[in-house]
């Protein structure tokens, strides 16, 4: 048989197959009567019902940064992923949310966050996310790229559990081979089934291949794949399979693109087929430098594998959530004990914490569990972030709402200022400026190429303490000193010495551009009338898992030197450093000429420096600065960093 001649044949039937395979995932029902919005277009009739009628022309259309759509699943279930259609898809991207609850009025767990559509297509595009139960699904939209402010939705789809869905099938790090690897970075064919979305396997060139053996022939439902640096670059693959390691190959995947918009797991799916051998095939990436990276694949089948102990499940899934959850532990085989860790390390059948019942967690934590019984392969480990925001934020208010703000101004991108007392009645700016509608942190986001203020190359957006709102800001009343200046300078201050606090995540930093300066942005300073005593840097490059914490500091003549907290410019990507997202908090306290510095990453130790201020700094004029001034000026004109803060308070003493 001539197999080019029938190979599209065959994909067309595994497709189509696929999407009516009732074994893997199913596609669950939603009736036009249960999907609501808070807006849609009445004068086009773009009504909420369009968006499950089957019908790619019709759409429903909300507009405004927050508008969303929601549809009601009837009873709780279990979700795995979503597709959706967008309007005009072809020509416009789309940021949005997608949402999760067990109640209409919440709490809402998010299981997609501001990710943006291809713009490459109005057929279904795949988001996928940590399996969620859940009985409503909401998605909230922030515009699109043509600027008209629409967030307009053709058709849904929600895929979740059937009775057998199954888990994902083990495989050790033994049993995965490749055609090549990267000796250089130790990008090994093992680290893309270890659990861990720091490392990864990587091959370069067109065709670069990775190939997992199962063992024995087993049923294959689909496949998960989280791609190296899939947030920034998109990658073409094939997915084979075959029973023996020498072929022949079935391709279940032909020449698809990874979305470009994530690093988590992605879903791939295909009519169930049996196998022992899954090999991915590469076709570069994006960026152009033939590189083939994963961080980790995920093939699912059957959850009654054969002699082996079905894979734990966390209850509620793991996610983002605005307070401390009680997390339920379970596995699908009966008297299954479970053993299960939060502080990073792996657990086996004989380490960690033996389950016993629901755990709260209240602090942002990486749930890790086993599942074992005797006569029984333990299950492979099942691992999950939690991340907790701080509490009591209104996610509906303005950032004046949750934090006082009525002794700070503000510096946008543009090098424009907003008073204090026009921050105090609920300014926002939209995607620069504003609450963020999950957790109610305040969001501060800046590009790199944009104005900057006197004296500075960089961008900013940023709050700037005033204790004398009313008055010039070069006022002795706006500033504070320190306890060591004379008597005079402290009696015309607004303040004598300082504390400044935060809790905060860096969401995103910048990506492209000058490679000194990318991925780095400072999210604290004290400032003087010529020069800064202290700049507290997060720094991450793209290849880095983690980020550096460290302060610079600034001589009242302006000689700089960096100093270490996590890590420091010549230690980046350290092994203890700050995830993207990861909740950390900071403290900058100075007494005198003492300065402290307080770094505490949620859950783990507090990590202290200290500092001995110059006498010249003495009766100068000082200031606290808070939110993200992007250190890099360089790269594309759609790069940006962006922080979430959850506190910021500013104390004299």
């Amino acid at each position: 048989m001539n197999l080019q001649r029938f190979l599209p044949t065959l994909v067309l039937s595994l497709f189509l197959a696929a999407e009516v395979s009732a074994q893997s995932a199913a596609k669950l029902t939603v009736p036009g009567s249960s999907v609501t919005a808070s807006t849609y277009d009445v004068a086009n009739n773009a009504v909420p019902a369009n968006a499950v009628d089957g019908n790619l022309s019709t759409r429903w259309a909300g507009q405004g940064d927050g508008a969303y759509i929601t549809f009601d699943l009837g009873a709780t279930q279990s979700v795995h992923f979503i597709k959706i259609a967008w309007s005009q898809g072809n020509t416009r991207t789309t940021t949005f949310d997608v949402l999760a609850s067990g109640s209409s009025s919440g709490p809402w767990t998010t299981l997609v966050n501001r990710s943006v559509s291809s713009g490459t297509t109005t057929s279904f595009e795949t988001y996928d996310f940590p399996d969620t139960n859940a009985r409503y699904v909401r998605i909230v939209g922030h515009g699109n790229s043509s600027g008209t402010g629409w967030n307009s939705i053709s058709e849904v789809e929600l895929w979740g559990a059937t009775a057998s869905t199954g888990g994902p099938l083990p495989v050790p790090g033994s049993a995965v081979t490749a055609s090549t690897y990267d000796v250089a970075n130790n990008a090994v064919p093992a680290n893309a089934v270890d659990d861990d979305l720091s490392t990864r396997w990587a091959g370069q060139g067109d065709g670069a291949y990775i190939t997992f053996d199962l063992g024995a022939t087993q049923s294959v439902h689909f496949i998960k794949i989280a791609w190296y640096q899939g947030n920034t670059r998109t990658t073409t693959f094939d997915v084979l399979a075959s029973g023996s390691s020498s072929g022949p190959w079935t391709t279940l995947v032909n020449r698809s693109v990874s979305s470009g918009t994530t690093t988590s797991f992605e879903t791939y799916d295909f009519a169930d087929i049996n196998a022992r051998y899954v090999r991915i095939v590469g076709h570069g990436n994006s960026s152009g430098n033939g590189w083939n990276s994963i961080s980790e694949v995920e093939l699912w089948g059957p959850t009654s594998t054969v002699g082996q102990v079905a894979m734990p499940s966390f209850n509620p899934a793991p996610g983002t959530y605005t307070s401390a959850q009680t997390v339920s532990i379970s596995s699908a085989t009966s008297g299954a004990s479970i053993r299960y860790t939060t502080n990073g390390t792996t657990p086996t059948s004989t380490t960690g914490t033996l389950y016993s019942g629901p755990l709260t967690i209240s602090a942002t934590t990486t749930l890790k569990a086993i599942a074992y019984q005797s006569g029984l392969t333990p299950s492979s480990v099942r691992s999950g972030s939690y991340t907790i925001g701080a509490g009591g934020l209104d996610p509906s208010a303005p950032p004046s709402g949750n934090f006082d703000l009525s002794h700070w101004k503000l510096t946008l991108p543009d090098a424009s200022e907003v008073s204090a007392s026009t921050l105090s009645n609920g300014y926002e700016l939209e995607n620069t400026f504003h609450t963020d509608p999950v957790t109610g942190g305040m969001v501060f986001r800046c590009p790199n190429l944009a104005d900057t203020t006197t004296n500075s190359s960089y961008s900013r957006t940023e709050l700037r303490e005033m204790l004398a709102p009313s008055g010039s800001a070069s006022a002795p009343a706006n500033n504070w000193v320190m306890s060591t200046s004379s008597s005079t300078a402290k009696s015309a201050a607004g303040g004598v010495d300082g504390t400044l606090r935060a809790t905060l995540t860096v969401d995103r930093v910048s990506t492209t551009g000058d490679s000194a300066k990318v991925g780095r942005v400072i999210v604290g300073q004290i400032h003087g009338p010529d020069s800064e005593p202290i700049r507290l840097y997060f720094h991450k490059r793209p290849s880095d898992s983690r980020g550096a914490i460290y302060f610079a500091h600034d001589t009242p003549s302006n000689s700089n030197t960096y100093h270490p907290i996590i890590g420091d410019p010549g230690n980046l990507n350290p092994t203890n450093g700050v995830l993207l997202g990861e909740t950390w908090s900071y403290e900058i306290k100075v007494v005198g000429q003492a300065m402290t510095v307080k770094v505490t990453p949620q859950g783990r130790a507090t990590v202290t420096a200290t500092f001995t201020l110059e006498s010249g700094y003495n009766n100068l004029g000082m200031y606290f600065k808070a939110g993200v001034y992007n250190q890099n000026n360089t790269g594309t004109a759609d790069d940006y960093v962006q922080a979430t803060f959850y506190s910021v308070t500013h104390t004299h003493p």
